[in-house]
């Protein structure tokens, strides 16, 4: 499941901003971030992409869960 806030103002400088959650899509941060790419081709912007983490306690390792991706408009 993916889910999208769509492009939005930045809380405290109205800079838009586009957020995509993904959790158990099979994506990777890769292709989250080519297709963030694809969206905004010829616009101004940085491109971040994490994935989520469950820790465990069992093991105290971290479990995948999903990932996420931002684009955010560059300032002049």
């Amino acid at each position: 499941m993916a889910t999208t806030s769509g492009l939005s103002g930045h809380p405290q400088c109205g800079t838009p901003l586009f957020l995509i959650n993904s959790y158990t899509n099979k994506l990777s941060p890769l292709t989250l971030a080519n297709l963030l790419s694809d969206l905004f081709p010829h616009s101004r912007g940085t491109i971040q992409v994490s994935e989520l983490g469950l820790p465990s306690q069992r093991n105290l390792k971290i479990l995948p869960c999903g990932i996420l991706g931002r684009w955010e408009h560059q300032m002049d």
